[in-house]
Formats: C-alpha cells, sequence, structure tokens
C-alpha cells in the first residue's frame, strides 16, 4: 500500500481526504441515535460518544485486543464492538452459535460480509456476488471439497518437489558465508511457495512456468486485499478512481485476464466438442467449467470471475498459518526431532501418509489454536433486524460474529491454554479439519471452508518437506507478539521477519 502514500501531491491530498472520511464516518457512527443501536449495548451521552469516537479508530489497530478483553470480561454473554462502518455483535455461548447457523440467509448472510470486505464489483472484475447462497450456486463446493480433495493425493508428488525446489531456491538468494546459514524473509517466501503450489492445481503447469503470470497472480489478492479495505473507507461515489489508484491501473488483475480469457475461451469450445474426461486438464480451471450449470451455461468472463474469487482465498491464509508453524517450530524445537522420527517412521513414506500423521496434525491443529489468522469467525451481515431468542438485537447492517481467538484460548475448554501443546489434540482425539464450536477456525455447518482438507494437505506437506531437509532458527529474540501486526480482527505476520535456514543431509519422503 505504500505507493498510495504521498507518492505526489495529488497523493498526499488523496490521503487527508480518506483520513478525514474516516473520522467523519466514525463520528457519525458514534453519535447514532437509533433505537436498535441502542438495544446492542450502545453507550449514550457525549463522553460516551467521544469514548465510541475512540474506540472505533482503535480498532483499526488493536482489533484481536479489544476482541479478546470483552470476551474476558463477560464469557459467553454478547457484546459490541465498534468498528468503523458497522458494530460488531460479538456471541459465544452454544445457544447463540446455534441459532447464528439456523438463521436464514435472508437475514443473516455470508456473502454480504464477502461483498464489503472485498467489493468484488470492483475487484474482481465485476463479480456479481448474491447475498443468499443459493443465488451463487454450489460451483466452489463441488470443486474444492470433492474434486480437488480427490485429486490431491495424484498430484502431492509434484507439488512436492516444487516446493523443494523453489524452497531451496530462496535458501540460495539468501545464503551467507559468514554462518553458512541462509536467512529468508519468512511470510514473503510463503506466499510466493503458496502461490506456486497453488497456480499448478488452478491453471496448471504452463502458466504456472510464466513469470509474469506467476507475479501478476501473486499480487492480485493483495490488491484486491488493500483495495478492499481502502473501498471501506471511501464514499461509493470515488470507488472506480480509488480501485484504479490502489492496483495500479488494475495491473495484476489485467495481467492474469490477458493470460486466463485465451485457456478459458479454448477449453470451452473444447467442452462444445464433447472431450472425453479422460483427455481433460486437471486443475481447479477445469473444474469449474465442468461444475457450472447445464442450462444457462456460462461464458469466459464468468468463468474468470469464479477462478478470481477461489484464488483470492487460496493464498494468504495458508501462508499465514505456514508461517506460524514455522515460528511454533523454533520456539518449540523440541518438536522437530519428534516430528523427524514421525515423518521417518511412516513404512511407505510420509508423502502418501499424511492422514496418520497424528503429531504432525497435533502440532498443525494447536499452531493454528493459538495463532489464527483472524480473531472472529462465523461472520455474517443482518440484511434485516435479528433478535436472538435471549432478545440480543443485530440491527440491520451490523455484523454478528463468533470470537474464534478467544475461544481457543479459553481455559474452560483448554487445560493450560496460552501453552503450547503439540499433543493436545492427540489426547482429545480430534484432527485439524474437524468442525468444533470450540475450535471454529474452519467455520462451522453447511458454510464451513470447503478447502479444508486441501489446505491441510498442502500446509503439511510444506511444513514436513521443511523439517525434514532442514534446521530453522530465527535472528531475532523477539516475542512471538512481536512477530507480527494487527489490523481490525486480523493477525498477519510482519514482512521484516527473517527464518535461518541451514541444510541438513539430504533425504527423501
Amino acid at each position: 500500500m505504500e505507493y498510495l502514500l504521498l507518492a505526489s501531491l495529488q497523493g498526499f491530498f488523496f490521503v487527508c481526504f480518506i483520513l478525514a472520511f474516516v473520522v467523519f464516518k466514525s463520528w457519525k457512527i458514534a453519535t447514532s441515535s437509533s433505537g436498535e443501536i441502542k438495544k446492542s449495548f450502545r453507550p449514550a451521552g457525549i463522553s460516551a460518544k467521544i469514548e465510541s469516537l475512540v474506540a472505533v479508530l482503535r480498532f483499526f489497530v488493536s482489533g484481536p485486543s479489544i476482541i479478546l478483553d470483552g470476551y474476558a470480561n463477560g464469557k459467553n454473554a454478547p457484546y459490541v464492538v465498534q468498528t468503523q462502518g458497522k458494530d460488531l455483535v460479538i456471541v459465544s455461548s452454544d445457544n447463540h452459535i446455534k441459532e447464528l447457523l439456523e438463521a436464514p440467509e435472508t437475514q443473516l448472510s455470508l456473502h454480504a460480509v464477502a461483498k464489503d470486505l472485498f467489493k468484488p464489483k470492483y475487484t474482481m472484475y465485476e463479480f456479481d456476488v448474491h447475498d443468499e447462497m443459493a443465488a451463487n450456486g454450489s460451483m466452489h463446493f463441488r470443486v474444492l471439497r470433492t474434486l480437488l480433495t480427490a485429486n490431491l493425493p495424484r498430484m502431492l508428488p509434484e507439488l512436492q518437489n516444487m516446493m523443494q525446489r523453489e524452497f531451496a531456491k530462496e535458501t540460495l538468494q539468501g545464503y551467507t558465508k559468514t554462518d553458512e546459514w541462509s536467512r529468508i524473509p519468512t511470510f514473503d517466501v510463503a506466499k510466493r511457495l503458496v502461490a506456486r503450489i497453488n497456480s499448478y492445481l488452478f491453471v496448471g503447469k504452463d502458466l504456472t512456468e510464466n513469470p509474469e503470470y506467476l507475479e501478476a497472480a501473486l499480487a492480485y489478492p493483495q490488491e484486491v486485499f488493500v483495495t478492499g479495505e481502502v473501498l471501506q473507507l471511501t464514499p461509493e461515489f470515488l470507488a472506480p478512481v480509488v480501485t484504479s489508484i490502489a492496483t495500479k491501473q488494475g495491473k495484476a488483475l489485467k495481467t492474469m485476464l490477458r493470460y486466463l480469457f485465451p485457456i478459458v475461451e479454448e477449453r470451452l469450445r473444447q467442452r462444445e466438442k464433447g472431450i472425453l474426461p479422460s483427455e481433460r486438464p486437471l486443475d481447479c480451471l477445469q473444474w469449474i467449467i465442468d461444475s457450472s450449470p447445464t442450462k444457462e451455461k456460462w461464458d469466459a468472463k464468468k468463468v474468470v470471475q469464479e477462478t478470481l474469487a477461489l484464488w483470492f482465498g487460496s493464498v494468504h491464509q495458508l501462508s499465514m498459518a505456514f508461517v506460524y508453524a514455522l515460528y511454533d517450530l523454533v520456539d518449540n524445537p523440541s518438536y522437530i526431532t519428534l516430528l523427524r522420527e514421525e515423518l521417518a517412521s511412516a513404512p511407505d513414506g510420509w508423502l502418501s501418509s499424511l492422514n496418520d500423521l497424528p503429531l504432525l496434525d497435533s502440532f498443525l491443529k494447536e499452531s493454528t489454536r493459538l495463532s489464527p489468522s483472524d480473531s472472529i469467525s462465523l461472520r455474517r451481515k443482518a440484511l434485516k433486524t435479528f433478535i436472538f431468542s435471549d432478545g440480543t438485537v443485530v440491527p440491520k447492517g451490523s455484523w454478528v460474529c463468533v470470537p474464534q481467538r478467544a475461544i481457543q484460548r479459553d481455559a474452560a475448554y483448554y487445560e493450560n491454554p496460552e501453552r503450547f501443546d503439540g499433543h493436545r489434540f492427540i489426547k482429545q482425539g480430534s484432527a485439524l479439519t474437524d468442525l468444533d464450536a470450540r475450535f471454529p477456525f474452519w467455520g462451522l455447518g453447511k458454510r464451513a471452508c470447503p478447502g479444508r482438507f486441501y489446505a491441510v494437505g498442502i500446509l503439511k506437506m510444506m511444513v514436513a518437506s521443511v523439517i525434514e531437509q532442514y534446521d530453522i532458527d530465527i535472528d531475532q529474540a523477539t516475542n512471538p507478539e512481536d512477530r507480527m501486526f494487527w489490523w481490525r480482527s486480523a493477525i498477519i505476520p510482519k514482512s521484516t521477519i527473517e527464518l535461518r535456514v541451514h541444510e541438513r543431509q539430504k533425504t527423501r519422503a
């Protein structure tokens, strides 16, 4: 986002306008006097309104702390966190979560949240996201939950080779003769690795080996995130101008479109010719085409839009989970030896036994328990005022959420919750992909993440590849909390933190 800031006098005034608009909008939220807001625990009085304004602005950089404090102050009781643009009504009791999941999408909508966050009309090639799931179809569930999961085992050997090859290149670039260790920017490397692996699965080998396309594919999710954030802070009439500035005139998107459209058009022609399933490419792009409606056939633009939407959600979450797992290995080095022993003991090689590595699964689940990439989950936007059975009100336009980070650190559910215990979930008999109200990392119910089986498989492969082939450490004796920063409710690794890497004796899975 730094290219937006003070790049010119025009840019300076643009940033000043955005900041002024944020303060103005925050004050309007803080001084709202609607009856619905009052029922949602909003304080009254001028001093309280000033406090509300401060709270709205503070959430930008202290959201996880605010959410955690609210949970600790009234465990399982609903509470409201004021943010720019909307209130977050936070619920955590079993009854509230059950009612949230059972609420019709005409009242509480997951897709409306996505529209608020990422503004797909402007960031995803005019992608039209409907508030109700039925209107959006079930294509992505079939592609991610069924086809990708089923085909992943046969693709893992090539993906592992790619992971090992690219990680070796990264370590070579960071190599120093002083101590024979390499130093790599952990988060940046993680994003590059995940982008390459995902690109292979999404669009195949040819585009993945195209540097221009891969660079654009890596930049695009970041541009969507930054642009979505900026658009939340600006009036609607400025959206086209802001989008153009924030995306450098849509450079990454235009590059992706230039390469994707000819491929999609050719595959649609092949479909019309009746190409046999055995002759079709094995990638998500083809599965999107194969899973599209048969009555109202999608054109190339629609296929590309769906591909962009799935691609956006595929890179950063997995990258962050990988980074936090590496940090937890460094902070708990005894597990490296134990995990290497587990990998070495797999009778047919660990790559074909990813579902039979209980310590690796438990370790990674403990890592995501303590270091989720967001403080909240199960986001839903109220399309109309929603009232829980206990009288808790979610005003129209507000969000209702579950405080996943707080729940996952609750001593009522986890013994010694602040202590890292890599064996915790072996003892509990719980797998990383399991859905659980005490571990709402993947969401819950019918809207739970359909790509979690793929994500866990890739995460295990990446972590196992590193610990089998490398010793790792961190230069700075940093507190784990200092390796990340907060933005709204998100918890994001800092790009400045470097991992020290030293190659071990060559081994293979």
